[in-house]
């Protein structure tokens, strides 16, 4: 089946869902086995911990000049810290699994919404790429950047 080719039987259609619903709950697999096993932050993870462990969203963007990453990072850091859900590093690491799980989400959002069904390409590129399965899922914006640009639209995409 030549890629870019909208499926056109049903059948096709089943099988490629059914393949790509597999392929999905593999990378989820890998992300959550790296979870598991990540351990301790990295000085780098500790660093946006320390950035976005301000009193106010106002403090965090005064010294956000700290960090390396634009501010939609220590935004989204501090709000899921400001909730609670970041008081070990467990608890920040799962930020890192939301993150990837919306990442997958969104592929299959944008396969769908451009007519291509499954992402089956961009699932085993994520699924077999050792980059995205640890840095897409650490307590840095890296997965949040691959969130945003897989949600991209581009003028002329179909609609």
């Amino acid at each position: 089946m030549p890629s870019g080719r909208p499926l056109a039987r049903t059948s096709e259609r089943r099988v490629a869902a059914g393949f790509g619903l597999v392929l999905t709950l593999l990378v989820l697999m890998l992300d959550t086995t790296y979870y598991r096993h990540a351990g301790p932050l990295w000085r780098d993870e500790v660093n946006s911990v320390n950035v976005t462990a301000r009193a106010s969203l106002r403090d965090v963007f005064a010294v956000m000049h700290r960090d390396s990453f634009p501010a939609a990072w220590p935004a989204v850091l501090y709000a899921w810290q400001t909730v609670g859900l970041g008081t070990t590093d467990a608890a920040l690491r799962a930020l890192g699994l939301v993150i990837a799980a919306g990442f997958m989400a969104a592929l299959w959002w944008t396969g769908w919404q451009l007519g291509i069904g499954p992402p089956l390409v961009a699932l085993l590129i994520v699924g077999m790429s050792p980059t995205s399965v640890i840095y897409g899922t650490e307590v840095r914006g890296y997965g949040l950047a691959a969130l945003a640009i897989a949600t991209i639209r581009l003028p002329g995409d179909a609609a």
